[in-house]
């Protein structure tokens, strides 16, 4: 096919541009005149448009599309494209460029402003570009009233991608600009960093985000959120300091979104560290420890996404009272606690918020990073990993929910019901190194024989019981 003859118009509307701020579509000869590249941003807008429709085309929308290079690329890969701008200039230009090209873009006159949003329709369209935008809105009406901008343009559209100016820009709209400019998207459920980029106006480099209130992404996959919380469970006491996102995503997929800088950034670091390596390592090897991790790290973030277990936290069944089989519970767990055993691994927080109950009935541990090498110690450094798992025993078998962060011991045999109750004096009885495999033995023996005696229960306990014991449960006291 012939390419399109060249519009002789475009020279002229070039020269009554303010600026050549882009590239000029179709016309390299420009290139040397353009104030900023577009290339660099472009690779990342792609990714966004993968994130959000994969191969389907998409609805886009360019906010301040400038001399509309961003909108033809788009419109040029089969993309809906609407540019809009408050210069009548670029417009006029954007305009010529897309007949010149056979590009089926369209462009509008337009200033986004509250006015422009409230004549547009909630989920209008797919993606949002808004490059270098939002600074102008915020000199121009206050940061609180763009904030809110944002927010409804997130609900305008199912994702945005934004490339927000920096407060320390030597530029006349930084005073009205945030220090931390990832305020402006504050209000909208994932957001997540894409890359920093040079500008013509300074050595800075500004950060480009992907946000949205129905889509996160990591890596080359987006997904599509059902719910999401900001804590991990019941008990978390803001112990996380609001650092950490979790999104519960169609296809059974848990997408993490954790901040590793300012608050807890050490101990996030950490945790996904120690958790990657735990599920590269045995995910899909352990039958119960699900495969298929991605992780990358986006600007402060450390971004995860991997299978999860429908179902419900055993916390969040206690704290319901709502009806689960204990004893299925207990016997799952205590397997997968015996099996990572004997590879010389132990679950340091075992917790009834770590123990999901699926909706197929089977129950599994969670929070891998908690698992490691070393000796059969908990977590709170006041317990064994066994008498921990024996106070998760007594939560479930009583359907009492453990309020304290760290348990109290729970050796005493008598507390429990049948078979715990004799399972427990045995174990107790046996003596020896305490070994969970030694546990899941003695609830074998417990299922045929006769109960343990009152007596024998008791005397077991006694011997078992210490007076580290009596000095855990005081201290355990002072926690609040």
């Amino acid at each position: 096919m012939a390419p399109a003859p060249r519009d002789p118009r475009i020279a002229e509307l070039v020269a009554a541009l303010s600026e050549v701020y882009q590239p000029i579509h179709g016309h390299p000869e420009y290139d040397a005149s353009a104030r900023r590249a577009c290339d660099d941003r472009l690779t990342a807008v792609l990714r966004a448009v993968v994130w959000v429709g994969g191969q389907r085309k998409l609805r886009i929308l360019d906010i301040g599309c400038n001399q509309g290079w961003f909108s033809l690329q788009l419109a040029a890969l089969g993309h809906d494209v609407l540019g809009i701008d408050s210069d009548p200039a670029n417009i006029a230009l954007a305009r010529a460029l897309a007949a010149e090209s056979g590009i089926a873009a369209r462009f509008e006159v337009a200033t986004f402003d509250e006015s422009w949003l409230a004549r547009q329709e909630d989920g209008a369209f797919d993606l949002a570009l808004v490059l270098s935008v939002f600074q102008h809105v915020s000199h121009a009406v206050g940061f609180v009233r763009a904030r809110r901008m944002a927010r409804k343009l997130a609900q305008r559209s199912r994702a945005l991608v934004c490339e927000l100016a920096l407060r320390e820009e030597p530029l006349y709209w930084a005073a009205a600009l945030p220090g931390d400019p990832e305020e402006l998207l504050a209000d909208i459920a994932f957001v997540r960093e894409m890359g920093r980029f040079a500008t013509h106006l300074s050595e800075l480099r500004r950060p480009m985000f992907f946000a949205s209130d129905t889509l996160c992404a990591v890596d080359t996959q987006g997904y599509a959120i059902q719910r999401w919380n900001a804590t991990a469970h019941e008990d978390e006491r803001g112990f996380h300091q609001g650092t950490r996102r979790y999104y519960f995503c169609a296809g059974d997929i848990l997408v993490k979104s954790v901040r590793i800088a300012g608050p807890n950034a050490e101990y996030n670091r950490e945790e996904s560290s120690r958790e990657e390596a735990f599920l590269r390592q045995h995910g899909g090897k352990l039958a119960w420890v699900p495969a298929g991790l991605r992780a990358e790290t986006a600007g402060d973030r450390r971004l995860s996404a991997r299978p999860m277990i429908p179902g419900a936290r055993l916390s969040t069944l206690l704290h319901g009272k709502i009806a689960f089989d204990a004893a299925r519970v207990l016997r799952d767990v205590l397997g997968q606690l015996a099996e990572l055993e004997a590879c010389g691994l132990y679950h340091r927080d075992v917790r009834s918020w770590n123990v999901v109950v699926g909706d197929d009935g089977t129950s599994r541990l969670i929070d891998f990073w908690q698992i490691g090498l070393g000796v059969a110690t908990d977590g709170s450094g006041l317990m064994g990993a066994h008498d921990a798992f024996w106070s998760l025993v007594h939560e479930a078998t009583r359907g009492e929910p453990n309020v304290r962060p760290i348990p109290l011991m729970r050796r005493n045999p008598e507390a429990l019901p049948e078979p715990w109750r004799s399972t427990l004096a045995r174990f107790l009885e046996a003596g020896g190194k305490p070994t969970f495999a030694g546990i899941a033995k003695e609830l074998a023996r417990s299922t045929t024989l006769p109960p343990v005696s009152t007596a024998a229960a008791q005397r077991a306990y006694a011997r078992a019981a210490a007076d580290f014991e009596r000095f855990a449960e005081a201290l355990v006291r002072l926690v609040p």
